[in-house]
This record gives structure tokens, sequence and C-alpha cells, in this order.
């Protein structure tokens, strides 16, 4: 149904540090996989032979991770930014060769997890001769993301900060990172300069008579550029999936440890007298006895001491030497997520 698809991959996702400081987004794991296979499976669903990728931080990791998927045998290309940045549609420019010529494709940001139903958006992408159409979401549980207004014929009219939306409009809509595109549009992309899919492709389009389009989509949809979020998302799909707590290899829960919704790397180790609820632990971790871990993401390699940590990230301070003299950091969760709530619809390309 559509061939080919660009993840965009490429972000020092700065509002995951200091997580992504050494986990690119696209690689964070999500139930033992990480994120990018997951959309893989997504892409799958939609008949996607052919996808690109683009890079820039720590781009060996997300190739790897790309080329490990096991799913659906995908064509993969890459480009790997070396320069700036090249923003949302100028990381297009320098793979036009994989859309140019071809129908339908599209272009998603790495950092989601979906269900949706593409079929009735892109009937009626098609329908209107639209070069570009948004998939949108109603953000049902009013997550702070900027509000995407459309007007009576189907067309983007606008953007609304949260603030100023909620309370106000019924329904929130939210942009899902998803675009269905034509190749048309490279056409309005210039070569080798950071061009936004919002602020310059998708005006360029309007003034040249060729207005974009939006449409609301049916569908789960996750988006993980926070680490609230990322917990929270988690945790939804751990009981989505009837599941107590989620364990990979070499992972050491003493009888006398209390662990629920609790998810779990490699080579973790949580002691006798230790609780670990509703939290991630992402690998080479152990917690002491004495210790309370809730609402918590463990990042790599923490080894937690006793003591209360409530919904914080728990990361080891940067610029210090590798050994006992670490100092854990404890970096508070963005208020925005409650990770016993779950959430619906982001923003952003």
């Amino acid at each position: 149904m559509i061939a080919a698809a660009m993840i965009l991959a490429a972000g020092y996702a700065m509002r995951l540090r200091p997580l992504s400081d050494e986990i690119p987004k696209a690689c964070l794991p999500v139930l033992g996989r990480p994120l990018v296979h997951h959309l893989f499976d997504w892409l799958g669903r939609w008949g996607v032979q052919d996808v690109a990728v683009n890079l820039h931080h720590l781009p060996d990791a997300v190739r790897r991770a790309v080329t490990a998927y096991d799913g659906r045998p995908f064509r993969f290309r890459f480009s790997e930014e070396q320069g700036p940045i090249l923003l949302t549609a100028g990381a297009l420019a320098p793979l036009r060769g994989c859309f140019t010529g071809g129908g339908t494709f599209l272009l998603v940001n790495a950092k989601i997890i979906t269900t949706i139903d593409l079929a009735p958006a892109l009937a009626a992408h098609r329908a209107a001769g639209s070069l570009a159409t948004m998939i949108l979401t109603p953000n049902r549980r009013r997550d702070p993301f900027t509000h995407v207004r459309l007007d009576a014929d189907g067309c983007i009219g606008g953007y609304v900060p949260f603030a100023e939306a909620d309370g106000r409009v019924d329904p929130l809509l939210a942009f899902t990172g998803i675009h269905l595109l034509e190749p048309r549009v490279l056409d309005f992309i210039p070569d080798g300069q950071p061009f936004d899919t919002i602020r310059h492709l998708y005006p360029a389009l309007a003034a040249a008579g060729h207005p974009v389009r939006g449409f609301v989509a049916d569908g789960d949809w996750l988006e993980f550029s926070t680490p609230g979020r990322y917990l929270r998302n988690s945790l939804e799909l751990l009981r989505a999936g009837g599941l107590d707590n989620w364990t990979t290899w070499n992972v050491m829960l003493d009888p006398a440890a209390r662990v629920r919704e609790a998810v779990f790397g490699e080579h973790v180790i949580v002691d006798a007298g230790a609780a670990v609820a509703r939290s991630l632990l992402l690998g080479r971790n152990s917690v002491s006895a004495g210790a309370t871990v809730e609402d918590c993401i463990v990042a790599p390699g923490v080894d937690v001491p006793p003591g209360a940590w409530r919904r914080a990230l728990l990361a080891y301070g940067t610029g210090r030497p590798a050994g006992p003299t670490m100092e854990l950091m404890a970096h508070p969760l963005d208020a925005a997520a409650d990770p016993g709530t779950g959430a619906d619809g982001p923003a952003g390309g």
C-alpha cells in the first residue's frame, strides 16, 4: 500500500538527557526491544519495503539497532548528516532517490509506537490530491502538546499553544509525527541546509497553492520524547500485555524483594529487603537491601543504594571517573507524564 518510508533518527533527544547521552531515542529499550523495532512492525503492516534512516547523534548505535531488526526484511538506506542536523524536511534531500518516481511515502519520527490505521488517511489524502497530509490524534489525556487546528475543508488552519487551547477547544488534536507525502514535495526542499516540515516546507507548499491537509486517525499512539512519557508508556504496554513484570536474561530477583510492575534489562540484581515498583531498570543495575525505587527510570550501569527513590531518573553524574566515587543523580521526571495514567498523543515532527 505504501512502498517507502523515511525514519527521522538523527536528533539529540535533549529532553531525554542524560539517558540520550548514551542511548539515542531510536534505541530506547521498550519491553526488551529498541523503540524503532516497534515502529518497523507497524511499517510492515502497510507494505513498506524500503526504509531510509537519517543519522547524526550516536550514528553507529542507531545503525546497529536498525539492521538488527529481525521482522519483515526491509531494504535499509542510511544518510549520516555530518554537519548541522538537516531537520525534518531537509533530511529527505540526501535521499531523494529513495522517493523520486515512486508513489506516496511516509515520513515518521523515530520516537513513537503506534497502531494507527493509515488506510482511511491514505484514501483521503489521495482523493484530495494532496501533496502532504499530517496525521493527527485526539489528545484525550491533555498532554501539553500544541493543538493543531483544522479548517472546515480539512486543511491545516494553524497551531495553538496547549495553554491557550486547553479548556477552550474540543477535541484537542495533536500531531503524531507521521506525514503522508508525495514525491513532488521534494522539489520544494533545498539541498544541504536545515529545513523543517512545519516551519519551512509546509508554508512553501501553501504559498504555491498546495495546502497541507490534516487527518484525525484511529488507533493507539505513544510518544517517547521525555523520561516521564518513556516510563508511563512502557508501563502502559506492560499492563496491556497482562504482565506484572518484564525480565530479560540474567535478572536475579531475590524472593524476599518486593517487585511489581517493573521492567528489567539485562544483568540486574535486586537484593532481599529491596522494593521496586512501576519502574524501568535499563541494565547492569543492582538494587541494595533497604532501597525503595518507585516510579523511576534507572539508567544503565547504576547501582541503587539504600534509601527512598521516587519519581526520578537515576543516573551517574557526568565528568566523573568510573567507579565507586561516581555521584548518583536523581533527575526529576517531567510533571506532564504520570506513570499511573498512561497517555495518548504528542506534537512535533
